[in-house]
């Protein structure tokens, strides 16, 4: 499985390639070309680099490169890395090219788009605070790869310390040890240049054979002895340098550049091929190369500009780049002057490699410069499982790993905080088929009905026959909904607080004595007068006990509670007329919105619930909730929605009376979970476990959250998942996540978040991982999720006309009667 990262590869055939053109070495005598790089053609994959660290040390440490490079070095073999940094339009962009060369075209395009995955991933892990992005297009990879018309170009080749021995002469490459202040000026001169240039900086392995081994091993003994000579005569060392060198070369410049040489003969697997180019529009500036020998080498005498002066070199040189190949003009490989080069300018040891090659600091200091956008992924605890609820691939790794949540460990339920878009809904739906295909008893709450779709679209076959899919705009079979519907002296008294913590949350939120203890009182009598019907009662009848005085004698010869009776034969009964209609007027209103909404009469008037939760926890049924405000109101799904965590929360409760081996685990999944919450939510959330109720809850906000809920949440929660979120949000979940800082949860991009879990109760380090697309649908997705529908709506449903009957009972029984309310 991979993630969201689509791909394309351009495809570079040997039609573009030029033949090279006689190389010249750094005094201008002719050596042998070399041949060119691919025989057939090249696919060449391009991420662009769009966040770096806005200091250069946080990605710039050489340990950091070299382990880099370490692992990548087995993977590539035939391929080449290139790292490229572009001026344009006042800014620097950074791109990382991966080629590969062969003769079948499918097979080496798939190989690149591996290397690539293999890389962007090692970057992400070792880097901070770098964001990789793929380009698309062929052409955009063509783009990149010869960016503009090359004006002037060539190599920075390492310039030489020469040695004398007996027997002949000896050249060894100064070794480069990059600095980082230069590195900073480098990307200055850059962002001020007038025209587009680029600094490619590329690597390759190299085979080295045995004999060149035994040679150079032997070679490097006589010049190690050389050295130990020239440090009891300092002054020997005059006459080791080349004609022109510079004259700053000291004695540790040439120790160093020895034992740079010793490391490349120590480690003849790890040898590869290193080409640093320059190239312009048109005239390059001298302060611009000047600024990139000093950058990349270890000072400005470090390495030598060979540019390519005739236009044959630069149509080969510009050739090169598009090709990301290394072979050029410039490479010394023969002898001259009986001279041995014991090594070229291109070859290098894997920490000269990490030295040469790597990315810009860039800074947002420089005007159009790339600034930080993600955090640098962090590896996952190794006890954090790979099988289970499987939630996405990590992004610390060369290789993909999968992580998941363990069934054990989602009882402890889940949290997903993230802004809009990024990819909760996408996650929570794959957790969610997850139980499905595993057999297990699912809720699912959905405000907007996008994720009820998709996960009807994949809704394996086997459990159709589980399925309830609740849709309150279900005209011709609604399912009806009672909160009034209890059978026990303690469900009826959770059922009237839960009702008053509804109708607080929708019209009295702030607690600003909208309601009252008055409006409580009322409320509580009239719903213990309704739910002592035999027949029952719904929310629907509260209003009518008050406006009518046939429909509350009715009622009240049910009524065995003596409270309950003096209310209305005495407290009610002897209000004033002028009171009473005041009263009355203020009360009632509460219910205007959903006695005047046929839809809502529909699902609110039924006596009998459909949806039985606790049938569905003991049973491991599936119910699928959709509330799409847009379809039936805000006022009305956040009612419908608090009525349905209302009775999952008292079917959890009932859960009390049976052992704890025999609750079996139930999902819930809510989406948007802050419009619904109660003021009893933090008990579900503190309590749930232990009655075999695992909660997934996703929200966009930490703000949409009361304090008491949130620290429940943060208390309790076994896994935290956070997409990107807010600055605000950022600073409240920094104390969750001190690894992080705070700007790295604002630059999360889509599909990519920050998780911490907790194993066998034990919490672990948070840490990175890319979140899955869904599946493609195995059928006709529209088709069979019409078909799931139809087949629920009339196995659970009622016909319209009989539910509209039943809401509007009680009101037709008082058609006739002109009698004035109580």
């Amino acid at each position: 499985m991979t993630a969201h990262d689509p791909t394309q590869v351009a495809w570079i055939a040997d039609d573009l390639a030029v033949p090279l053109a006689p190389a010249r070495g750094a005094s201008g005598d002719e050596v042998s070309p070399a041949e060119p790089f691919s025989p057939t053609g090249a696919a060449l994959a391009c991420l662009e680099v769009t966040a770096l660290p806005m200091h250069a040390g946080e990605a710039g440490e050489l340990p950091a490169r070299i382990r880099f490079w370490e692992t990548v070095w087995p993977l590539i073999a035939e391929a080449a890395v290139e790292f490229r940094w572009l001026a344009c339009d006042g800014g620097v962009r950074a791109f990382v090219l991966v080629r590969c060369s062969g003769m079948d075209r499918d097979n080496t395009t798939a190989e690149v788009l591996r290397l690539t995955s293999d890389l962007e991933r090692l970057l992400r892990r070792l880097v901070g605070g770098i964001e990789l992005v793929r380009l698309t297009e062929p052409s955009s990879g063509f783009g990149v790869a010869l960016p503009f018309e090359v004006g002037e170009g060539g190599d920075l080749l390492r310039k030489r310390i020469g040695f004398e021995t007996a027997a002949r002469r000896y050249e060894v490459p100064v070794p480069l040890k990059p600095f980082r202040q230069a590195l900073h000026t480098l990307i200055d001169e850059m962002v001020e240049l007038p025209q587009r240039a680029c600094v490619s900086l590329a690597a390759t392995p190299v085979h080295v054979d045995e004999l060149s081994c035994e040679v150079l091993e032997g070679e490097l003994a006589q010049l190690e002895r050389r050295v130990l000579e020239a440090r009891r005569v300092a002054d020997s060392y005059a006459h080791d340098y080349d004609r022109g060198a510079d004259s700053d070369l000291s004695s540790a410049r040439v120790e160093a550049a020895t034992a740079a040489l010793a490391q490349r003969i120590g480690h003849f697997d790890r040898l590869g091929k290193l080409r640093i180019s320059v190239a312009s529009e048109g005239p390059m500036s001298k302060t611009f190369r000047a600024a990139a020998q000093a950058a990349i080498g270890w000072s400005a005498g470090s390495l030598e500009y060979v540019p390519a002066a005739e236009p044959a070199d630069l149509k080969t040189f510009a050739s090169n780049l598009c090709r990301v190949g290394f072979d050029s003009w410039g490479v010394m490989t023969e002898e001259d002057a009986g001279r041995r080069h014991v090594s070229d300018g291109y070859l290098a040891s894997l920490s000269e490699i990490a030295s040469g090659v790597w990315l810009p600091p860039l800074s947002e200091s420089f005007p159009g410069a790339i600034r930080v956008i993600v955090p640098v992924p962090r590896r996952v605890p190794s006890a954090v499982p790979t099988e289970g609820a499987e939630l996405g691939v990590s992004l610390s790794s060369a290789r993909e790993r999968a992580v998941a949540l363990s069934d054990t460990d989602r009882s402890r339920h889940m949290w997903i905080l993230g802004q809009t878009g990024t990819g909760k809904s996408t996650l929570t739906a794959r957790m969610a088929l997850h139980d499905i295909h595993a057999g297990k008893g699912v809720c699912v709450i959905d405000p907007h009905g996008d994720l009820v779709d998709d996960i009807l679209d994949r809704f394996p076959e086997d459990r159709a026959d589980e399925l309830i899919v609740f849709d309150p705009c279900e005209e011709e079979y609604p399912i009806g909904l009672n909160l009034f519907e209890a059978h026990t002296e303690a469900e009826r008294d959770f059922a009237i607080q839960q009702v008053i913590s509804i109708l607080y949350r929708l019209y009295d939120p702030l607690r600003q004595q909208i309601m009252g203890p008055r409006f409580e009182h009322m409320l509580r009598c009239a719903a213990l007068t309704v739910m002592s019907d035999p027949a029952g009662g719904t929310f629907l009848d509260i209003p009518l006990v008050f406006t009518n005085a046939r429909v509350r004698d009715q009622q009240i010869k049910h009524v065995k509670d003596p409270v309950v009776r003096s209310f209305w034969l005495d407290e009610q009964s002897n209000l004033a007329d002028f009171h009473k209609a005041e009263l009355l007027s203020w009360f009632v209103g509460k219910w205007g919105a959903f006695l005047a909404n046929a839809t809502m009469r529909r699902v609110l008037g039924q006596r009998r619930s459909a949806l039985d939760f606790r049938r569905a926890m003991d049973e491991g049924r599936i119910v699928l909730i959709k509330l799409e405000k847009g379809q039936i109101g805000e006022i009305n799904a956040r009612l419908l929605g608090m009525i349905l965590v209302s009775k999952i929360q008292m079917a959890t409760l009932s859960r009390a009376e049976l052992p704890p081996d025999k609750r079996k685990r139930f999902h819930l999944y809510v989406d948007e979970f802050q419009a619904l919450t109660l003021t009893t939510f933090d008990e579900i959330v503190a309590e749930a476990r232990k009655y075999g109720l695992a909660l997934t809850l996703a929200n966009q906000h930490l703000h949409q959250l009361p304090d008491h809920l949130r620290m429940a949440l943060f208390g309790n929660v076994g896994a935290l998942c956070v997409f990107r979120l807010s600055m605000t949000d950022a600073k409240l979940i920094g104390d969750e996540f001190v690894e992080y800082g705070e700007s790295e949860f604002t630059r999360l991009e889509n599909y990519r978040c920050i998780m911490r879990t907790s194993v066998d109760g034990r919490v672990q380090a948070p840490f990175d991982v890319c979140t899955l697309p869904l599946e493609d649908p195995e059928r006709d997705a529209a088709a069979w999720r019409a078909e799931l529908e139809e087949r629920s709506r009339k196995a659970h449903g009622t016909p319209a006309k009989v539910a509209e009957e039943e809401a509007l009972r009680l009101f037709r029984k008082t058609d006739d009667a002109d009698e004035p309310p109580v």
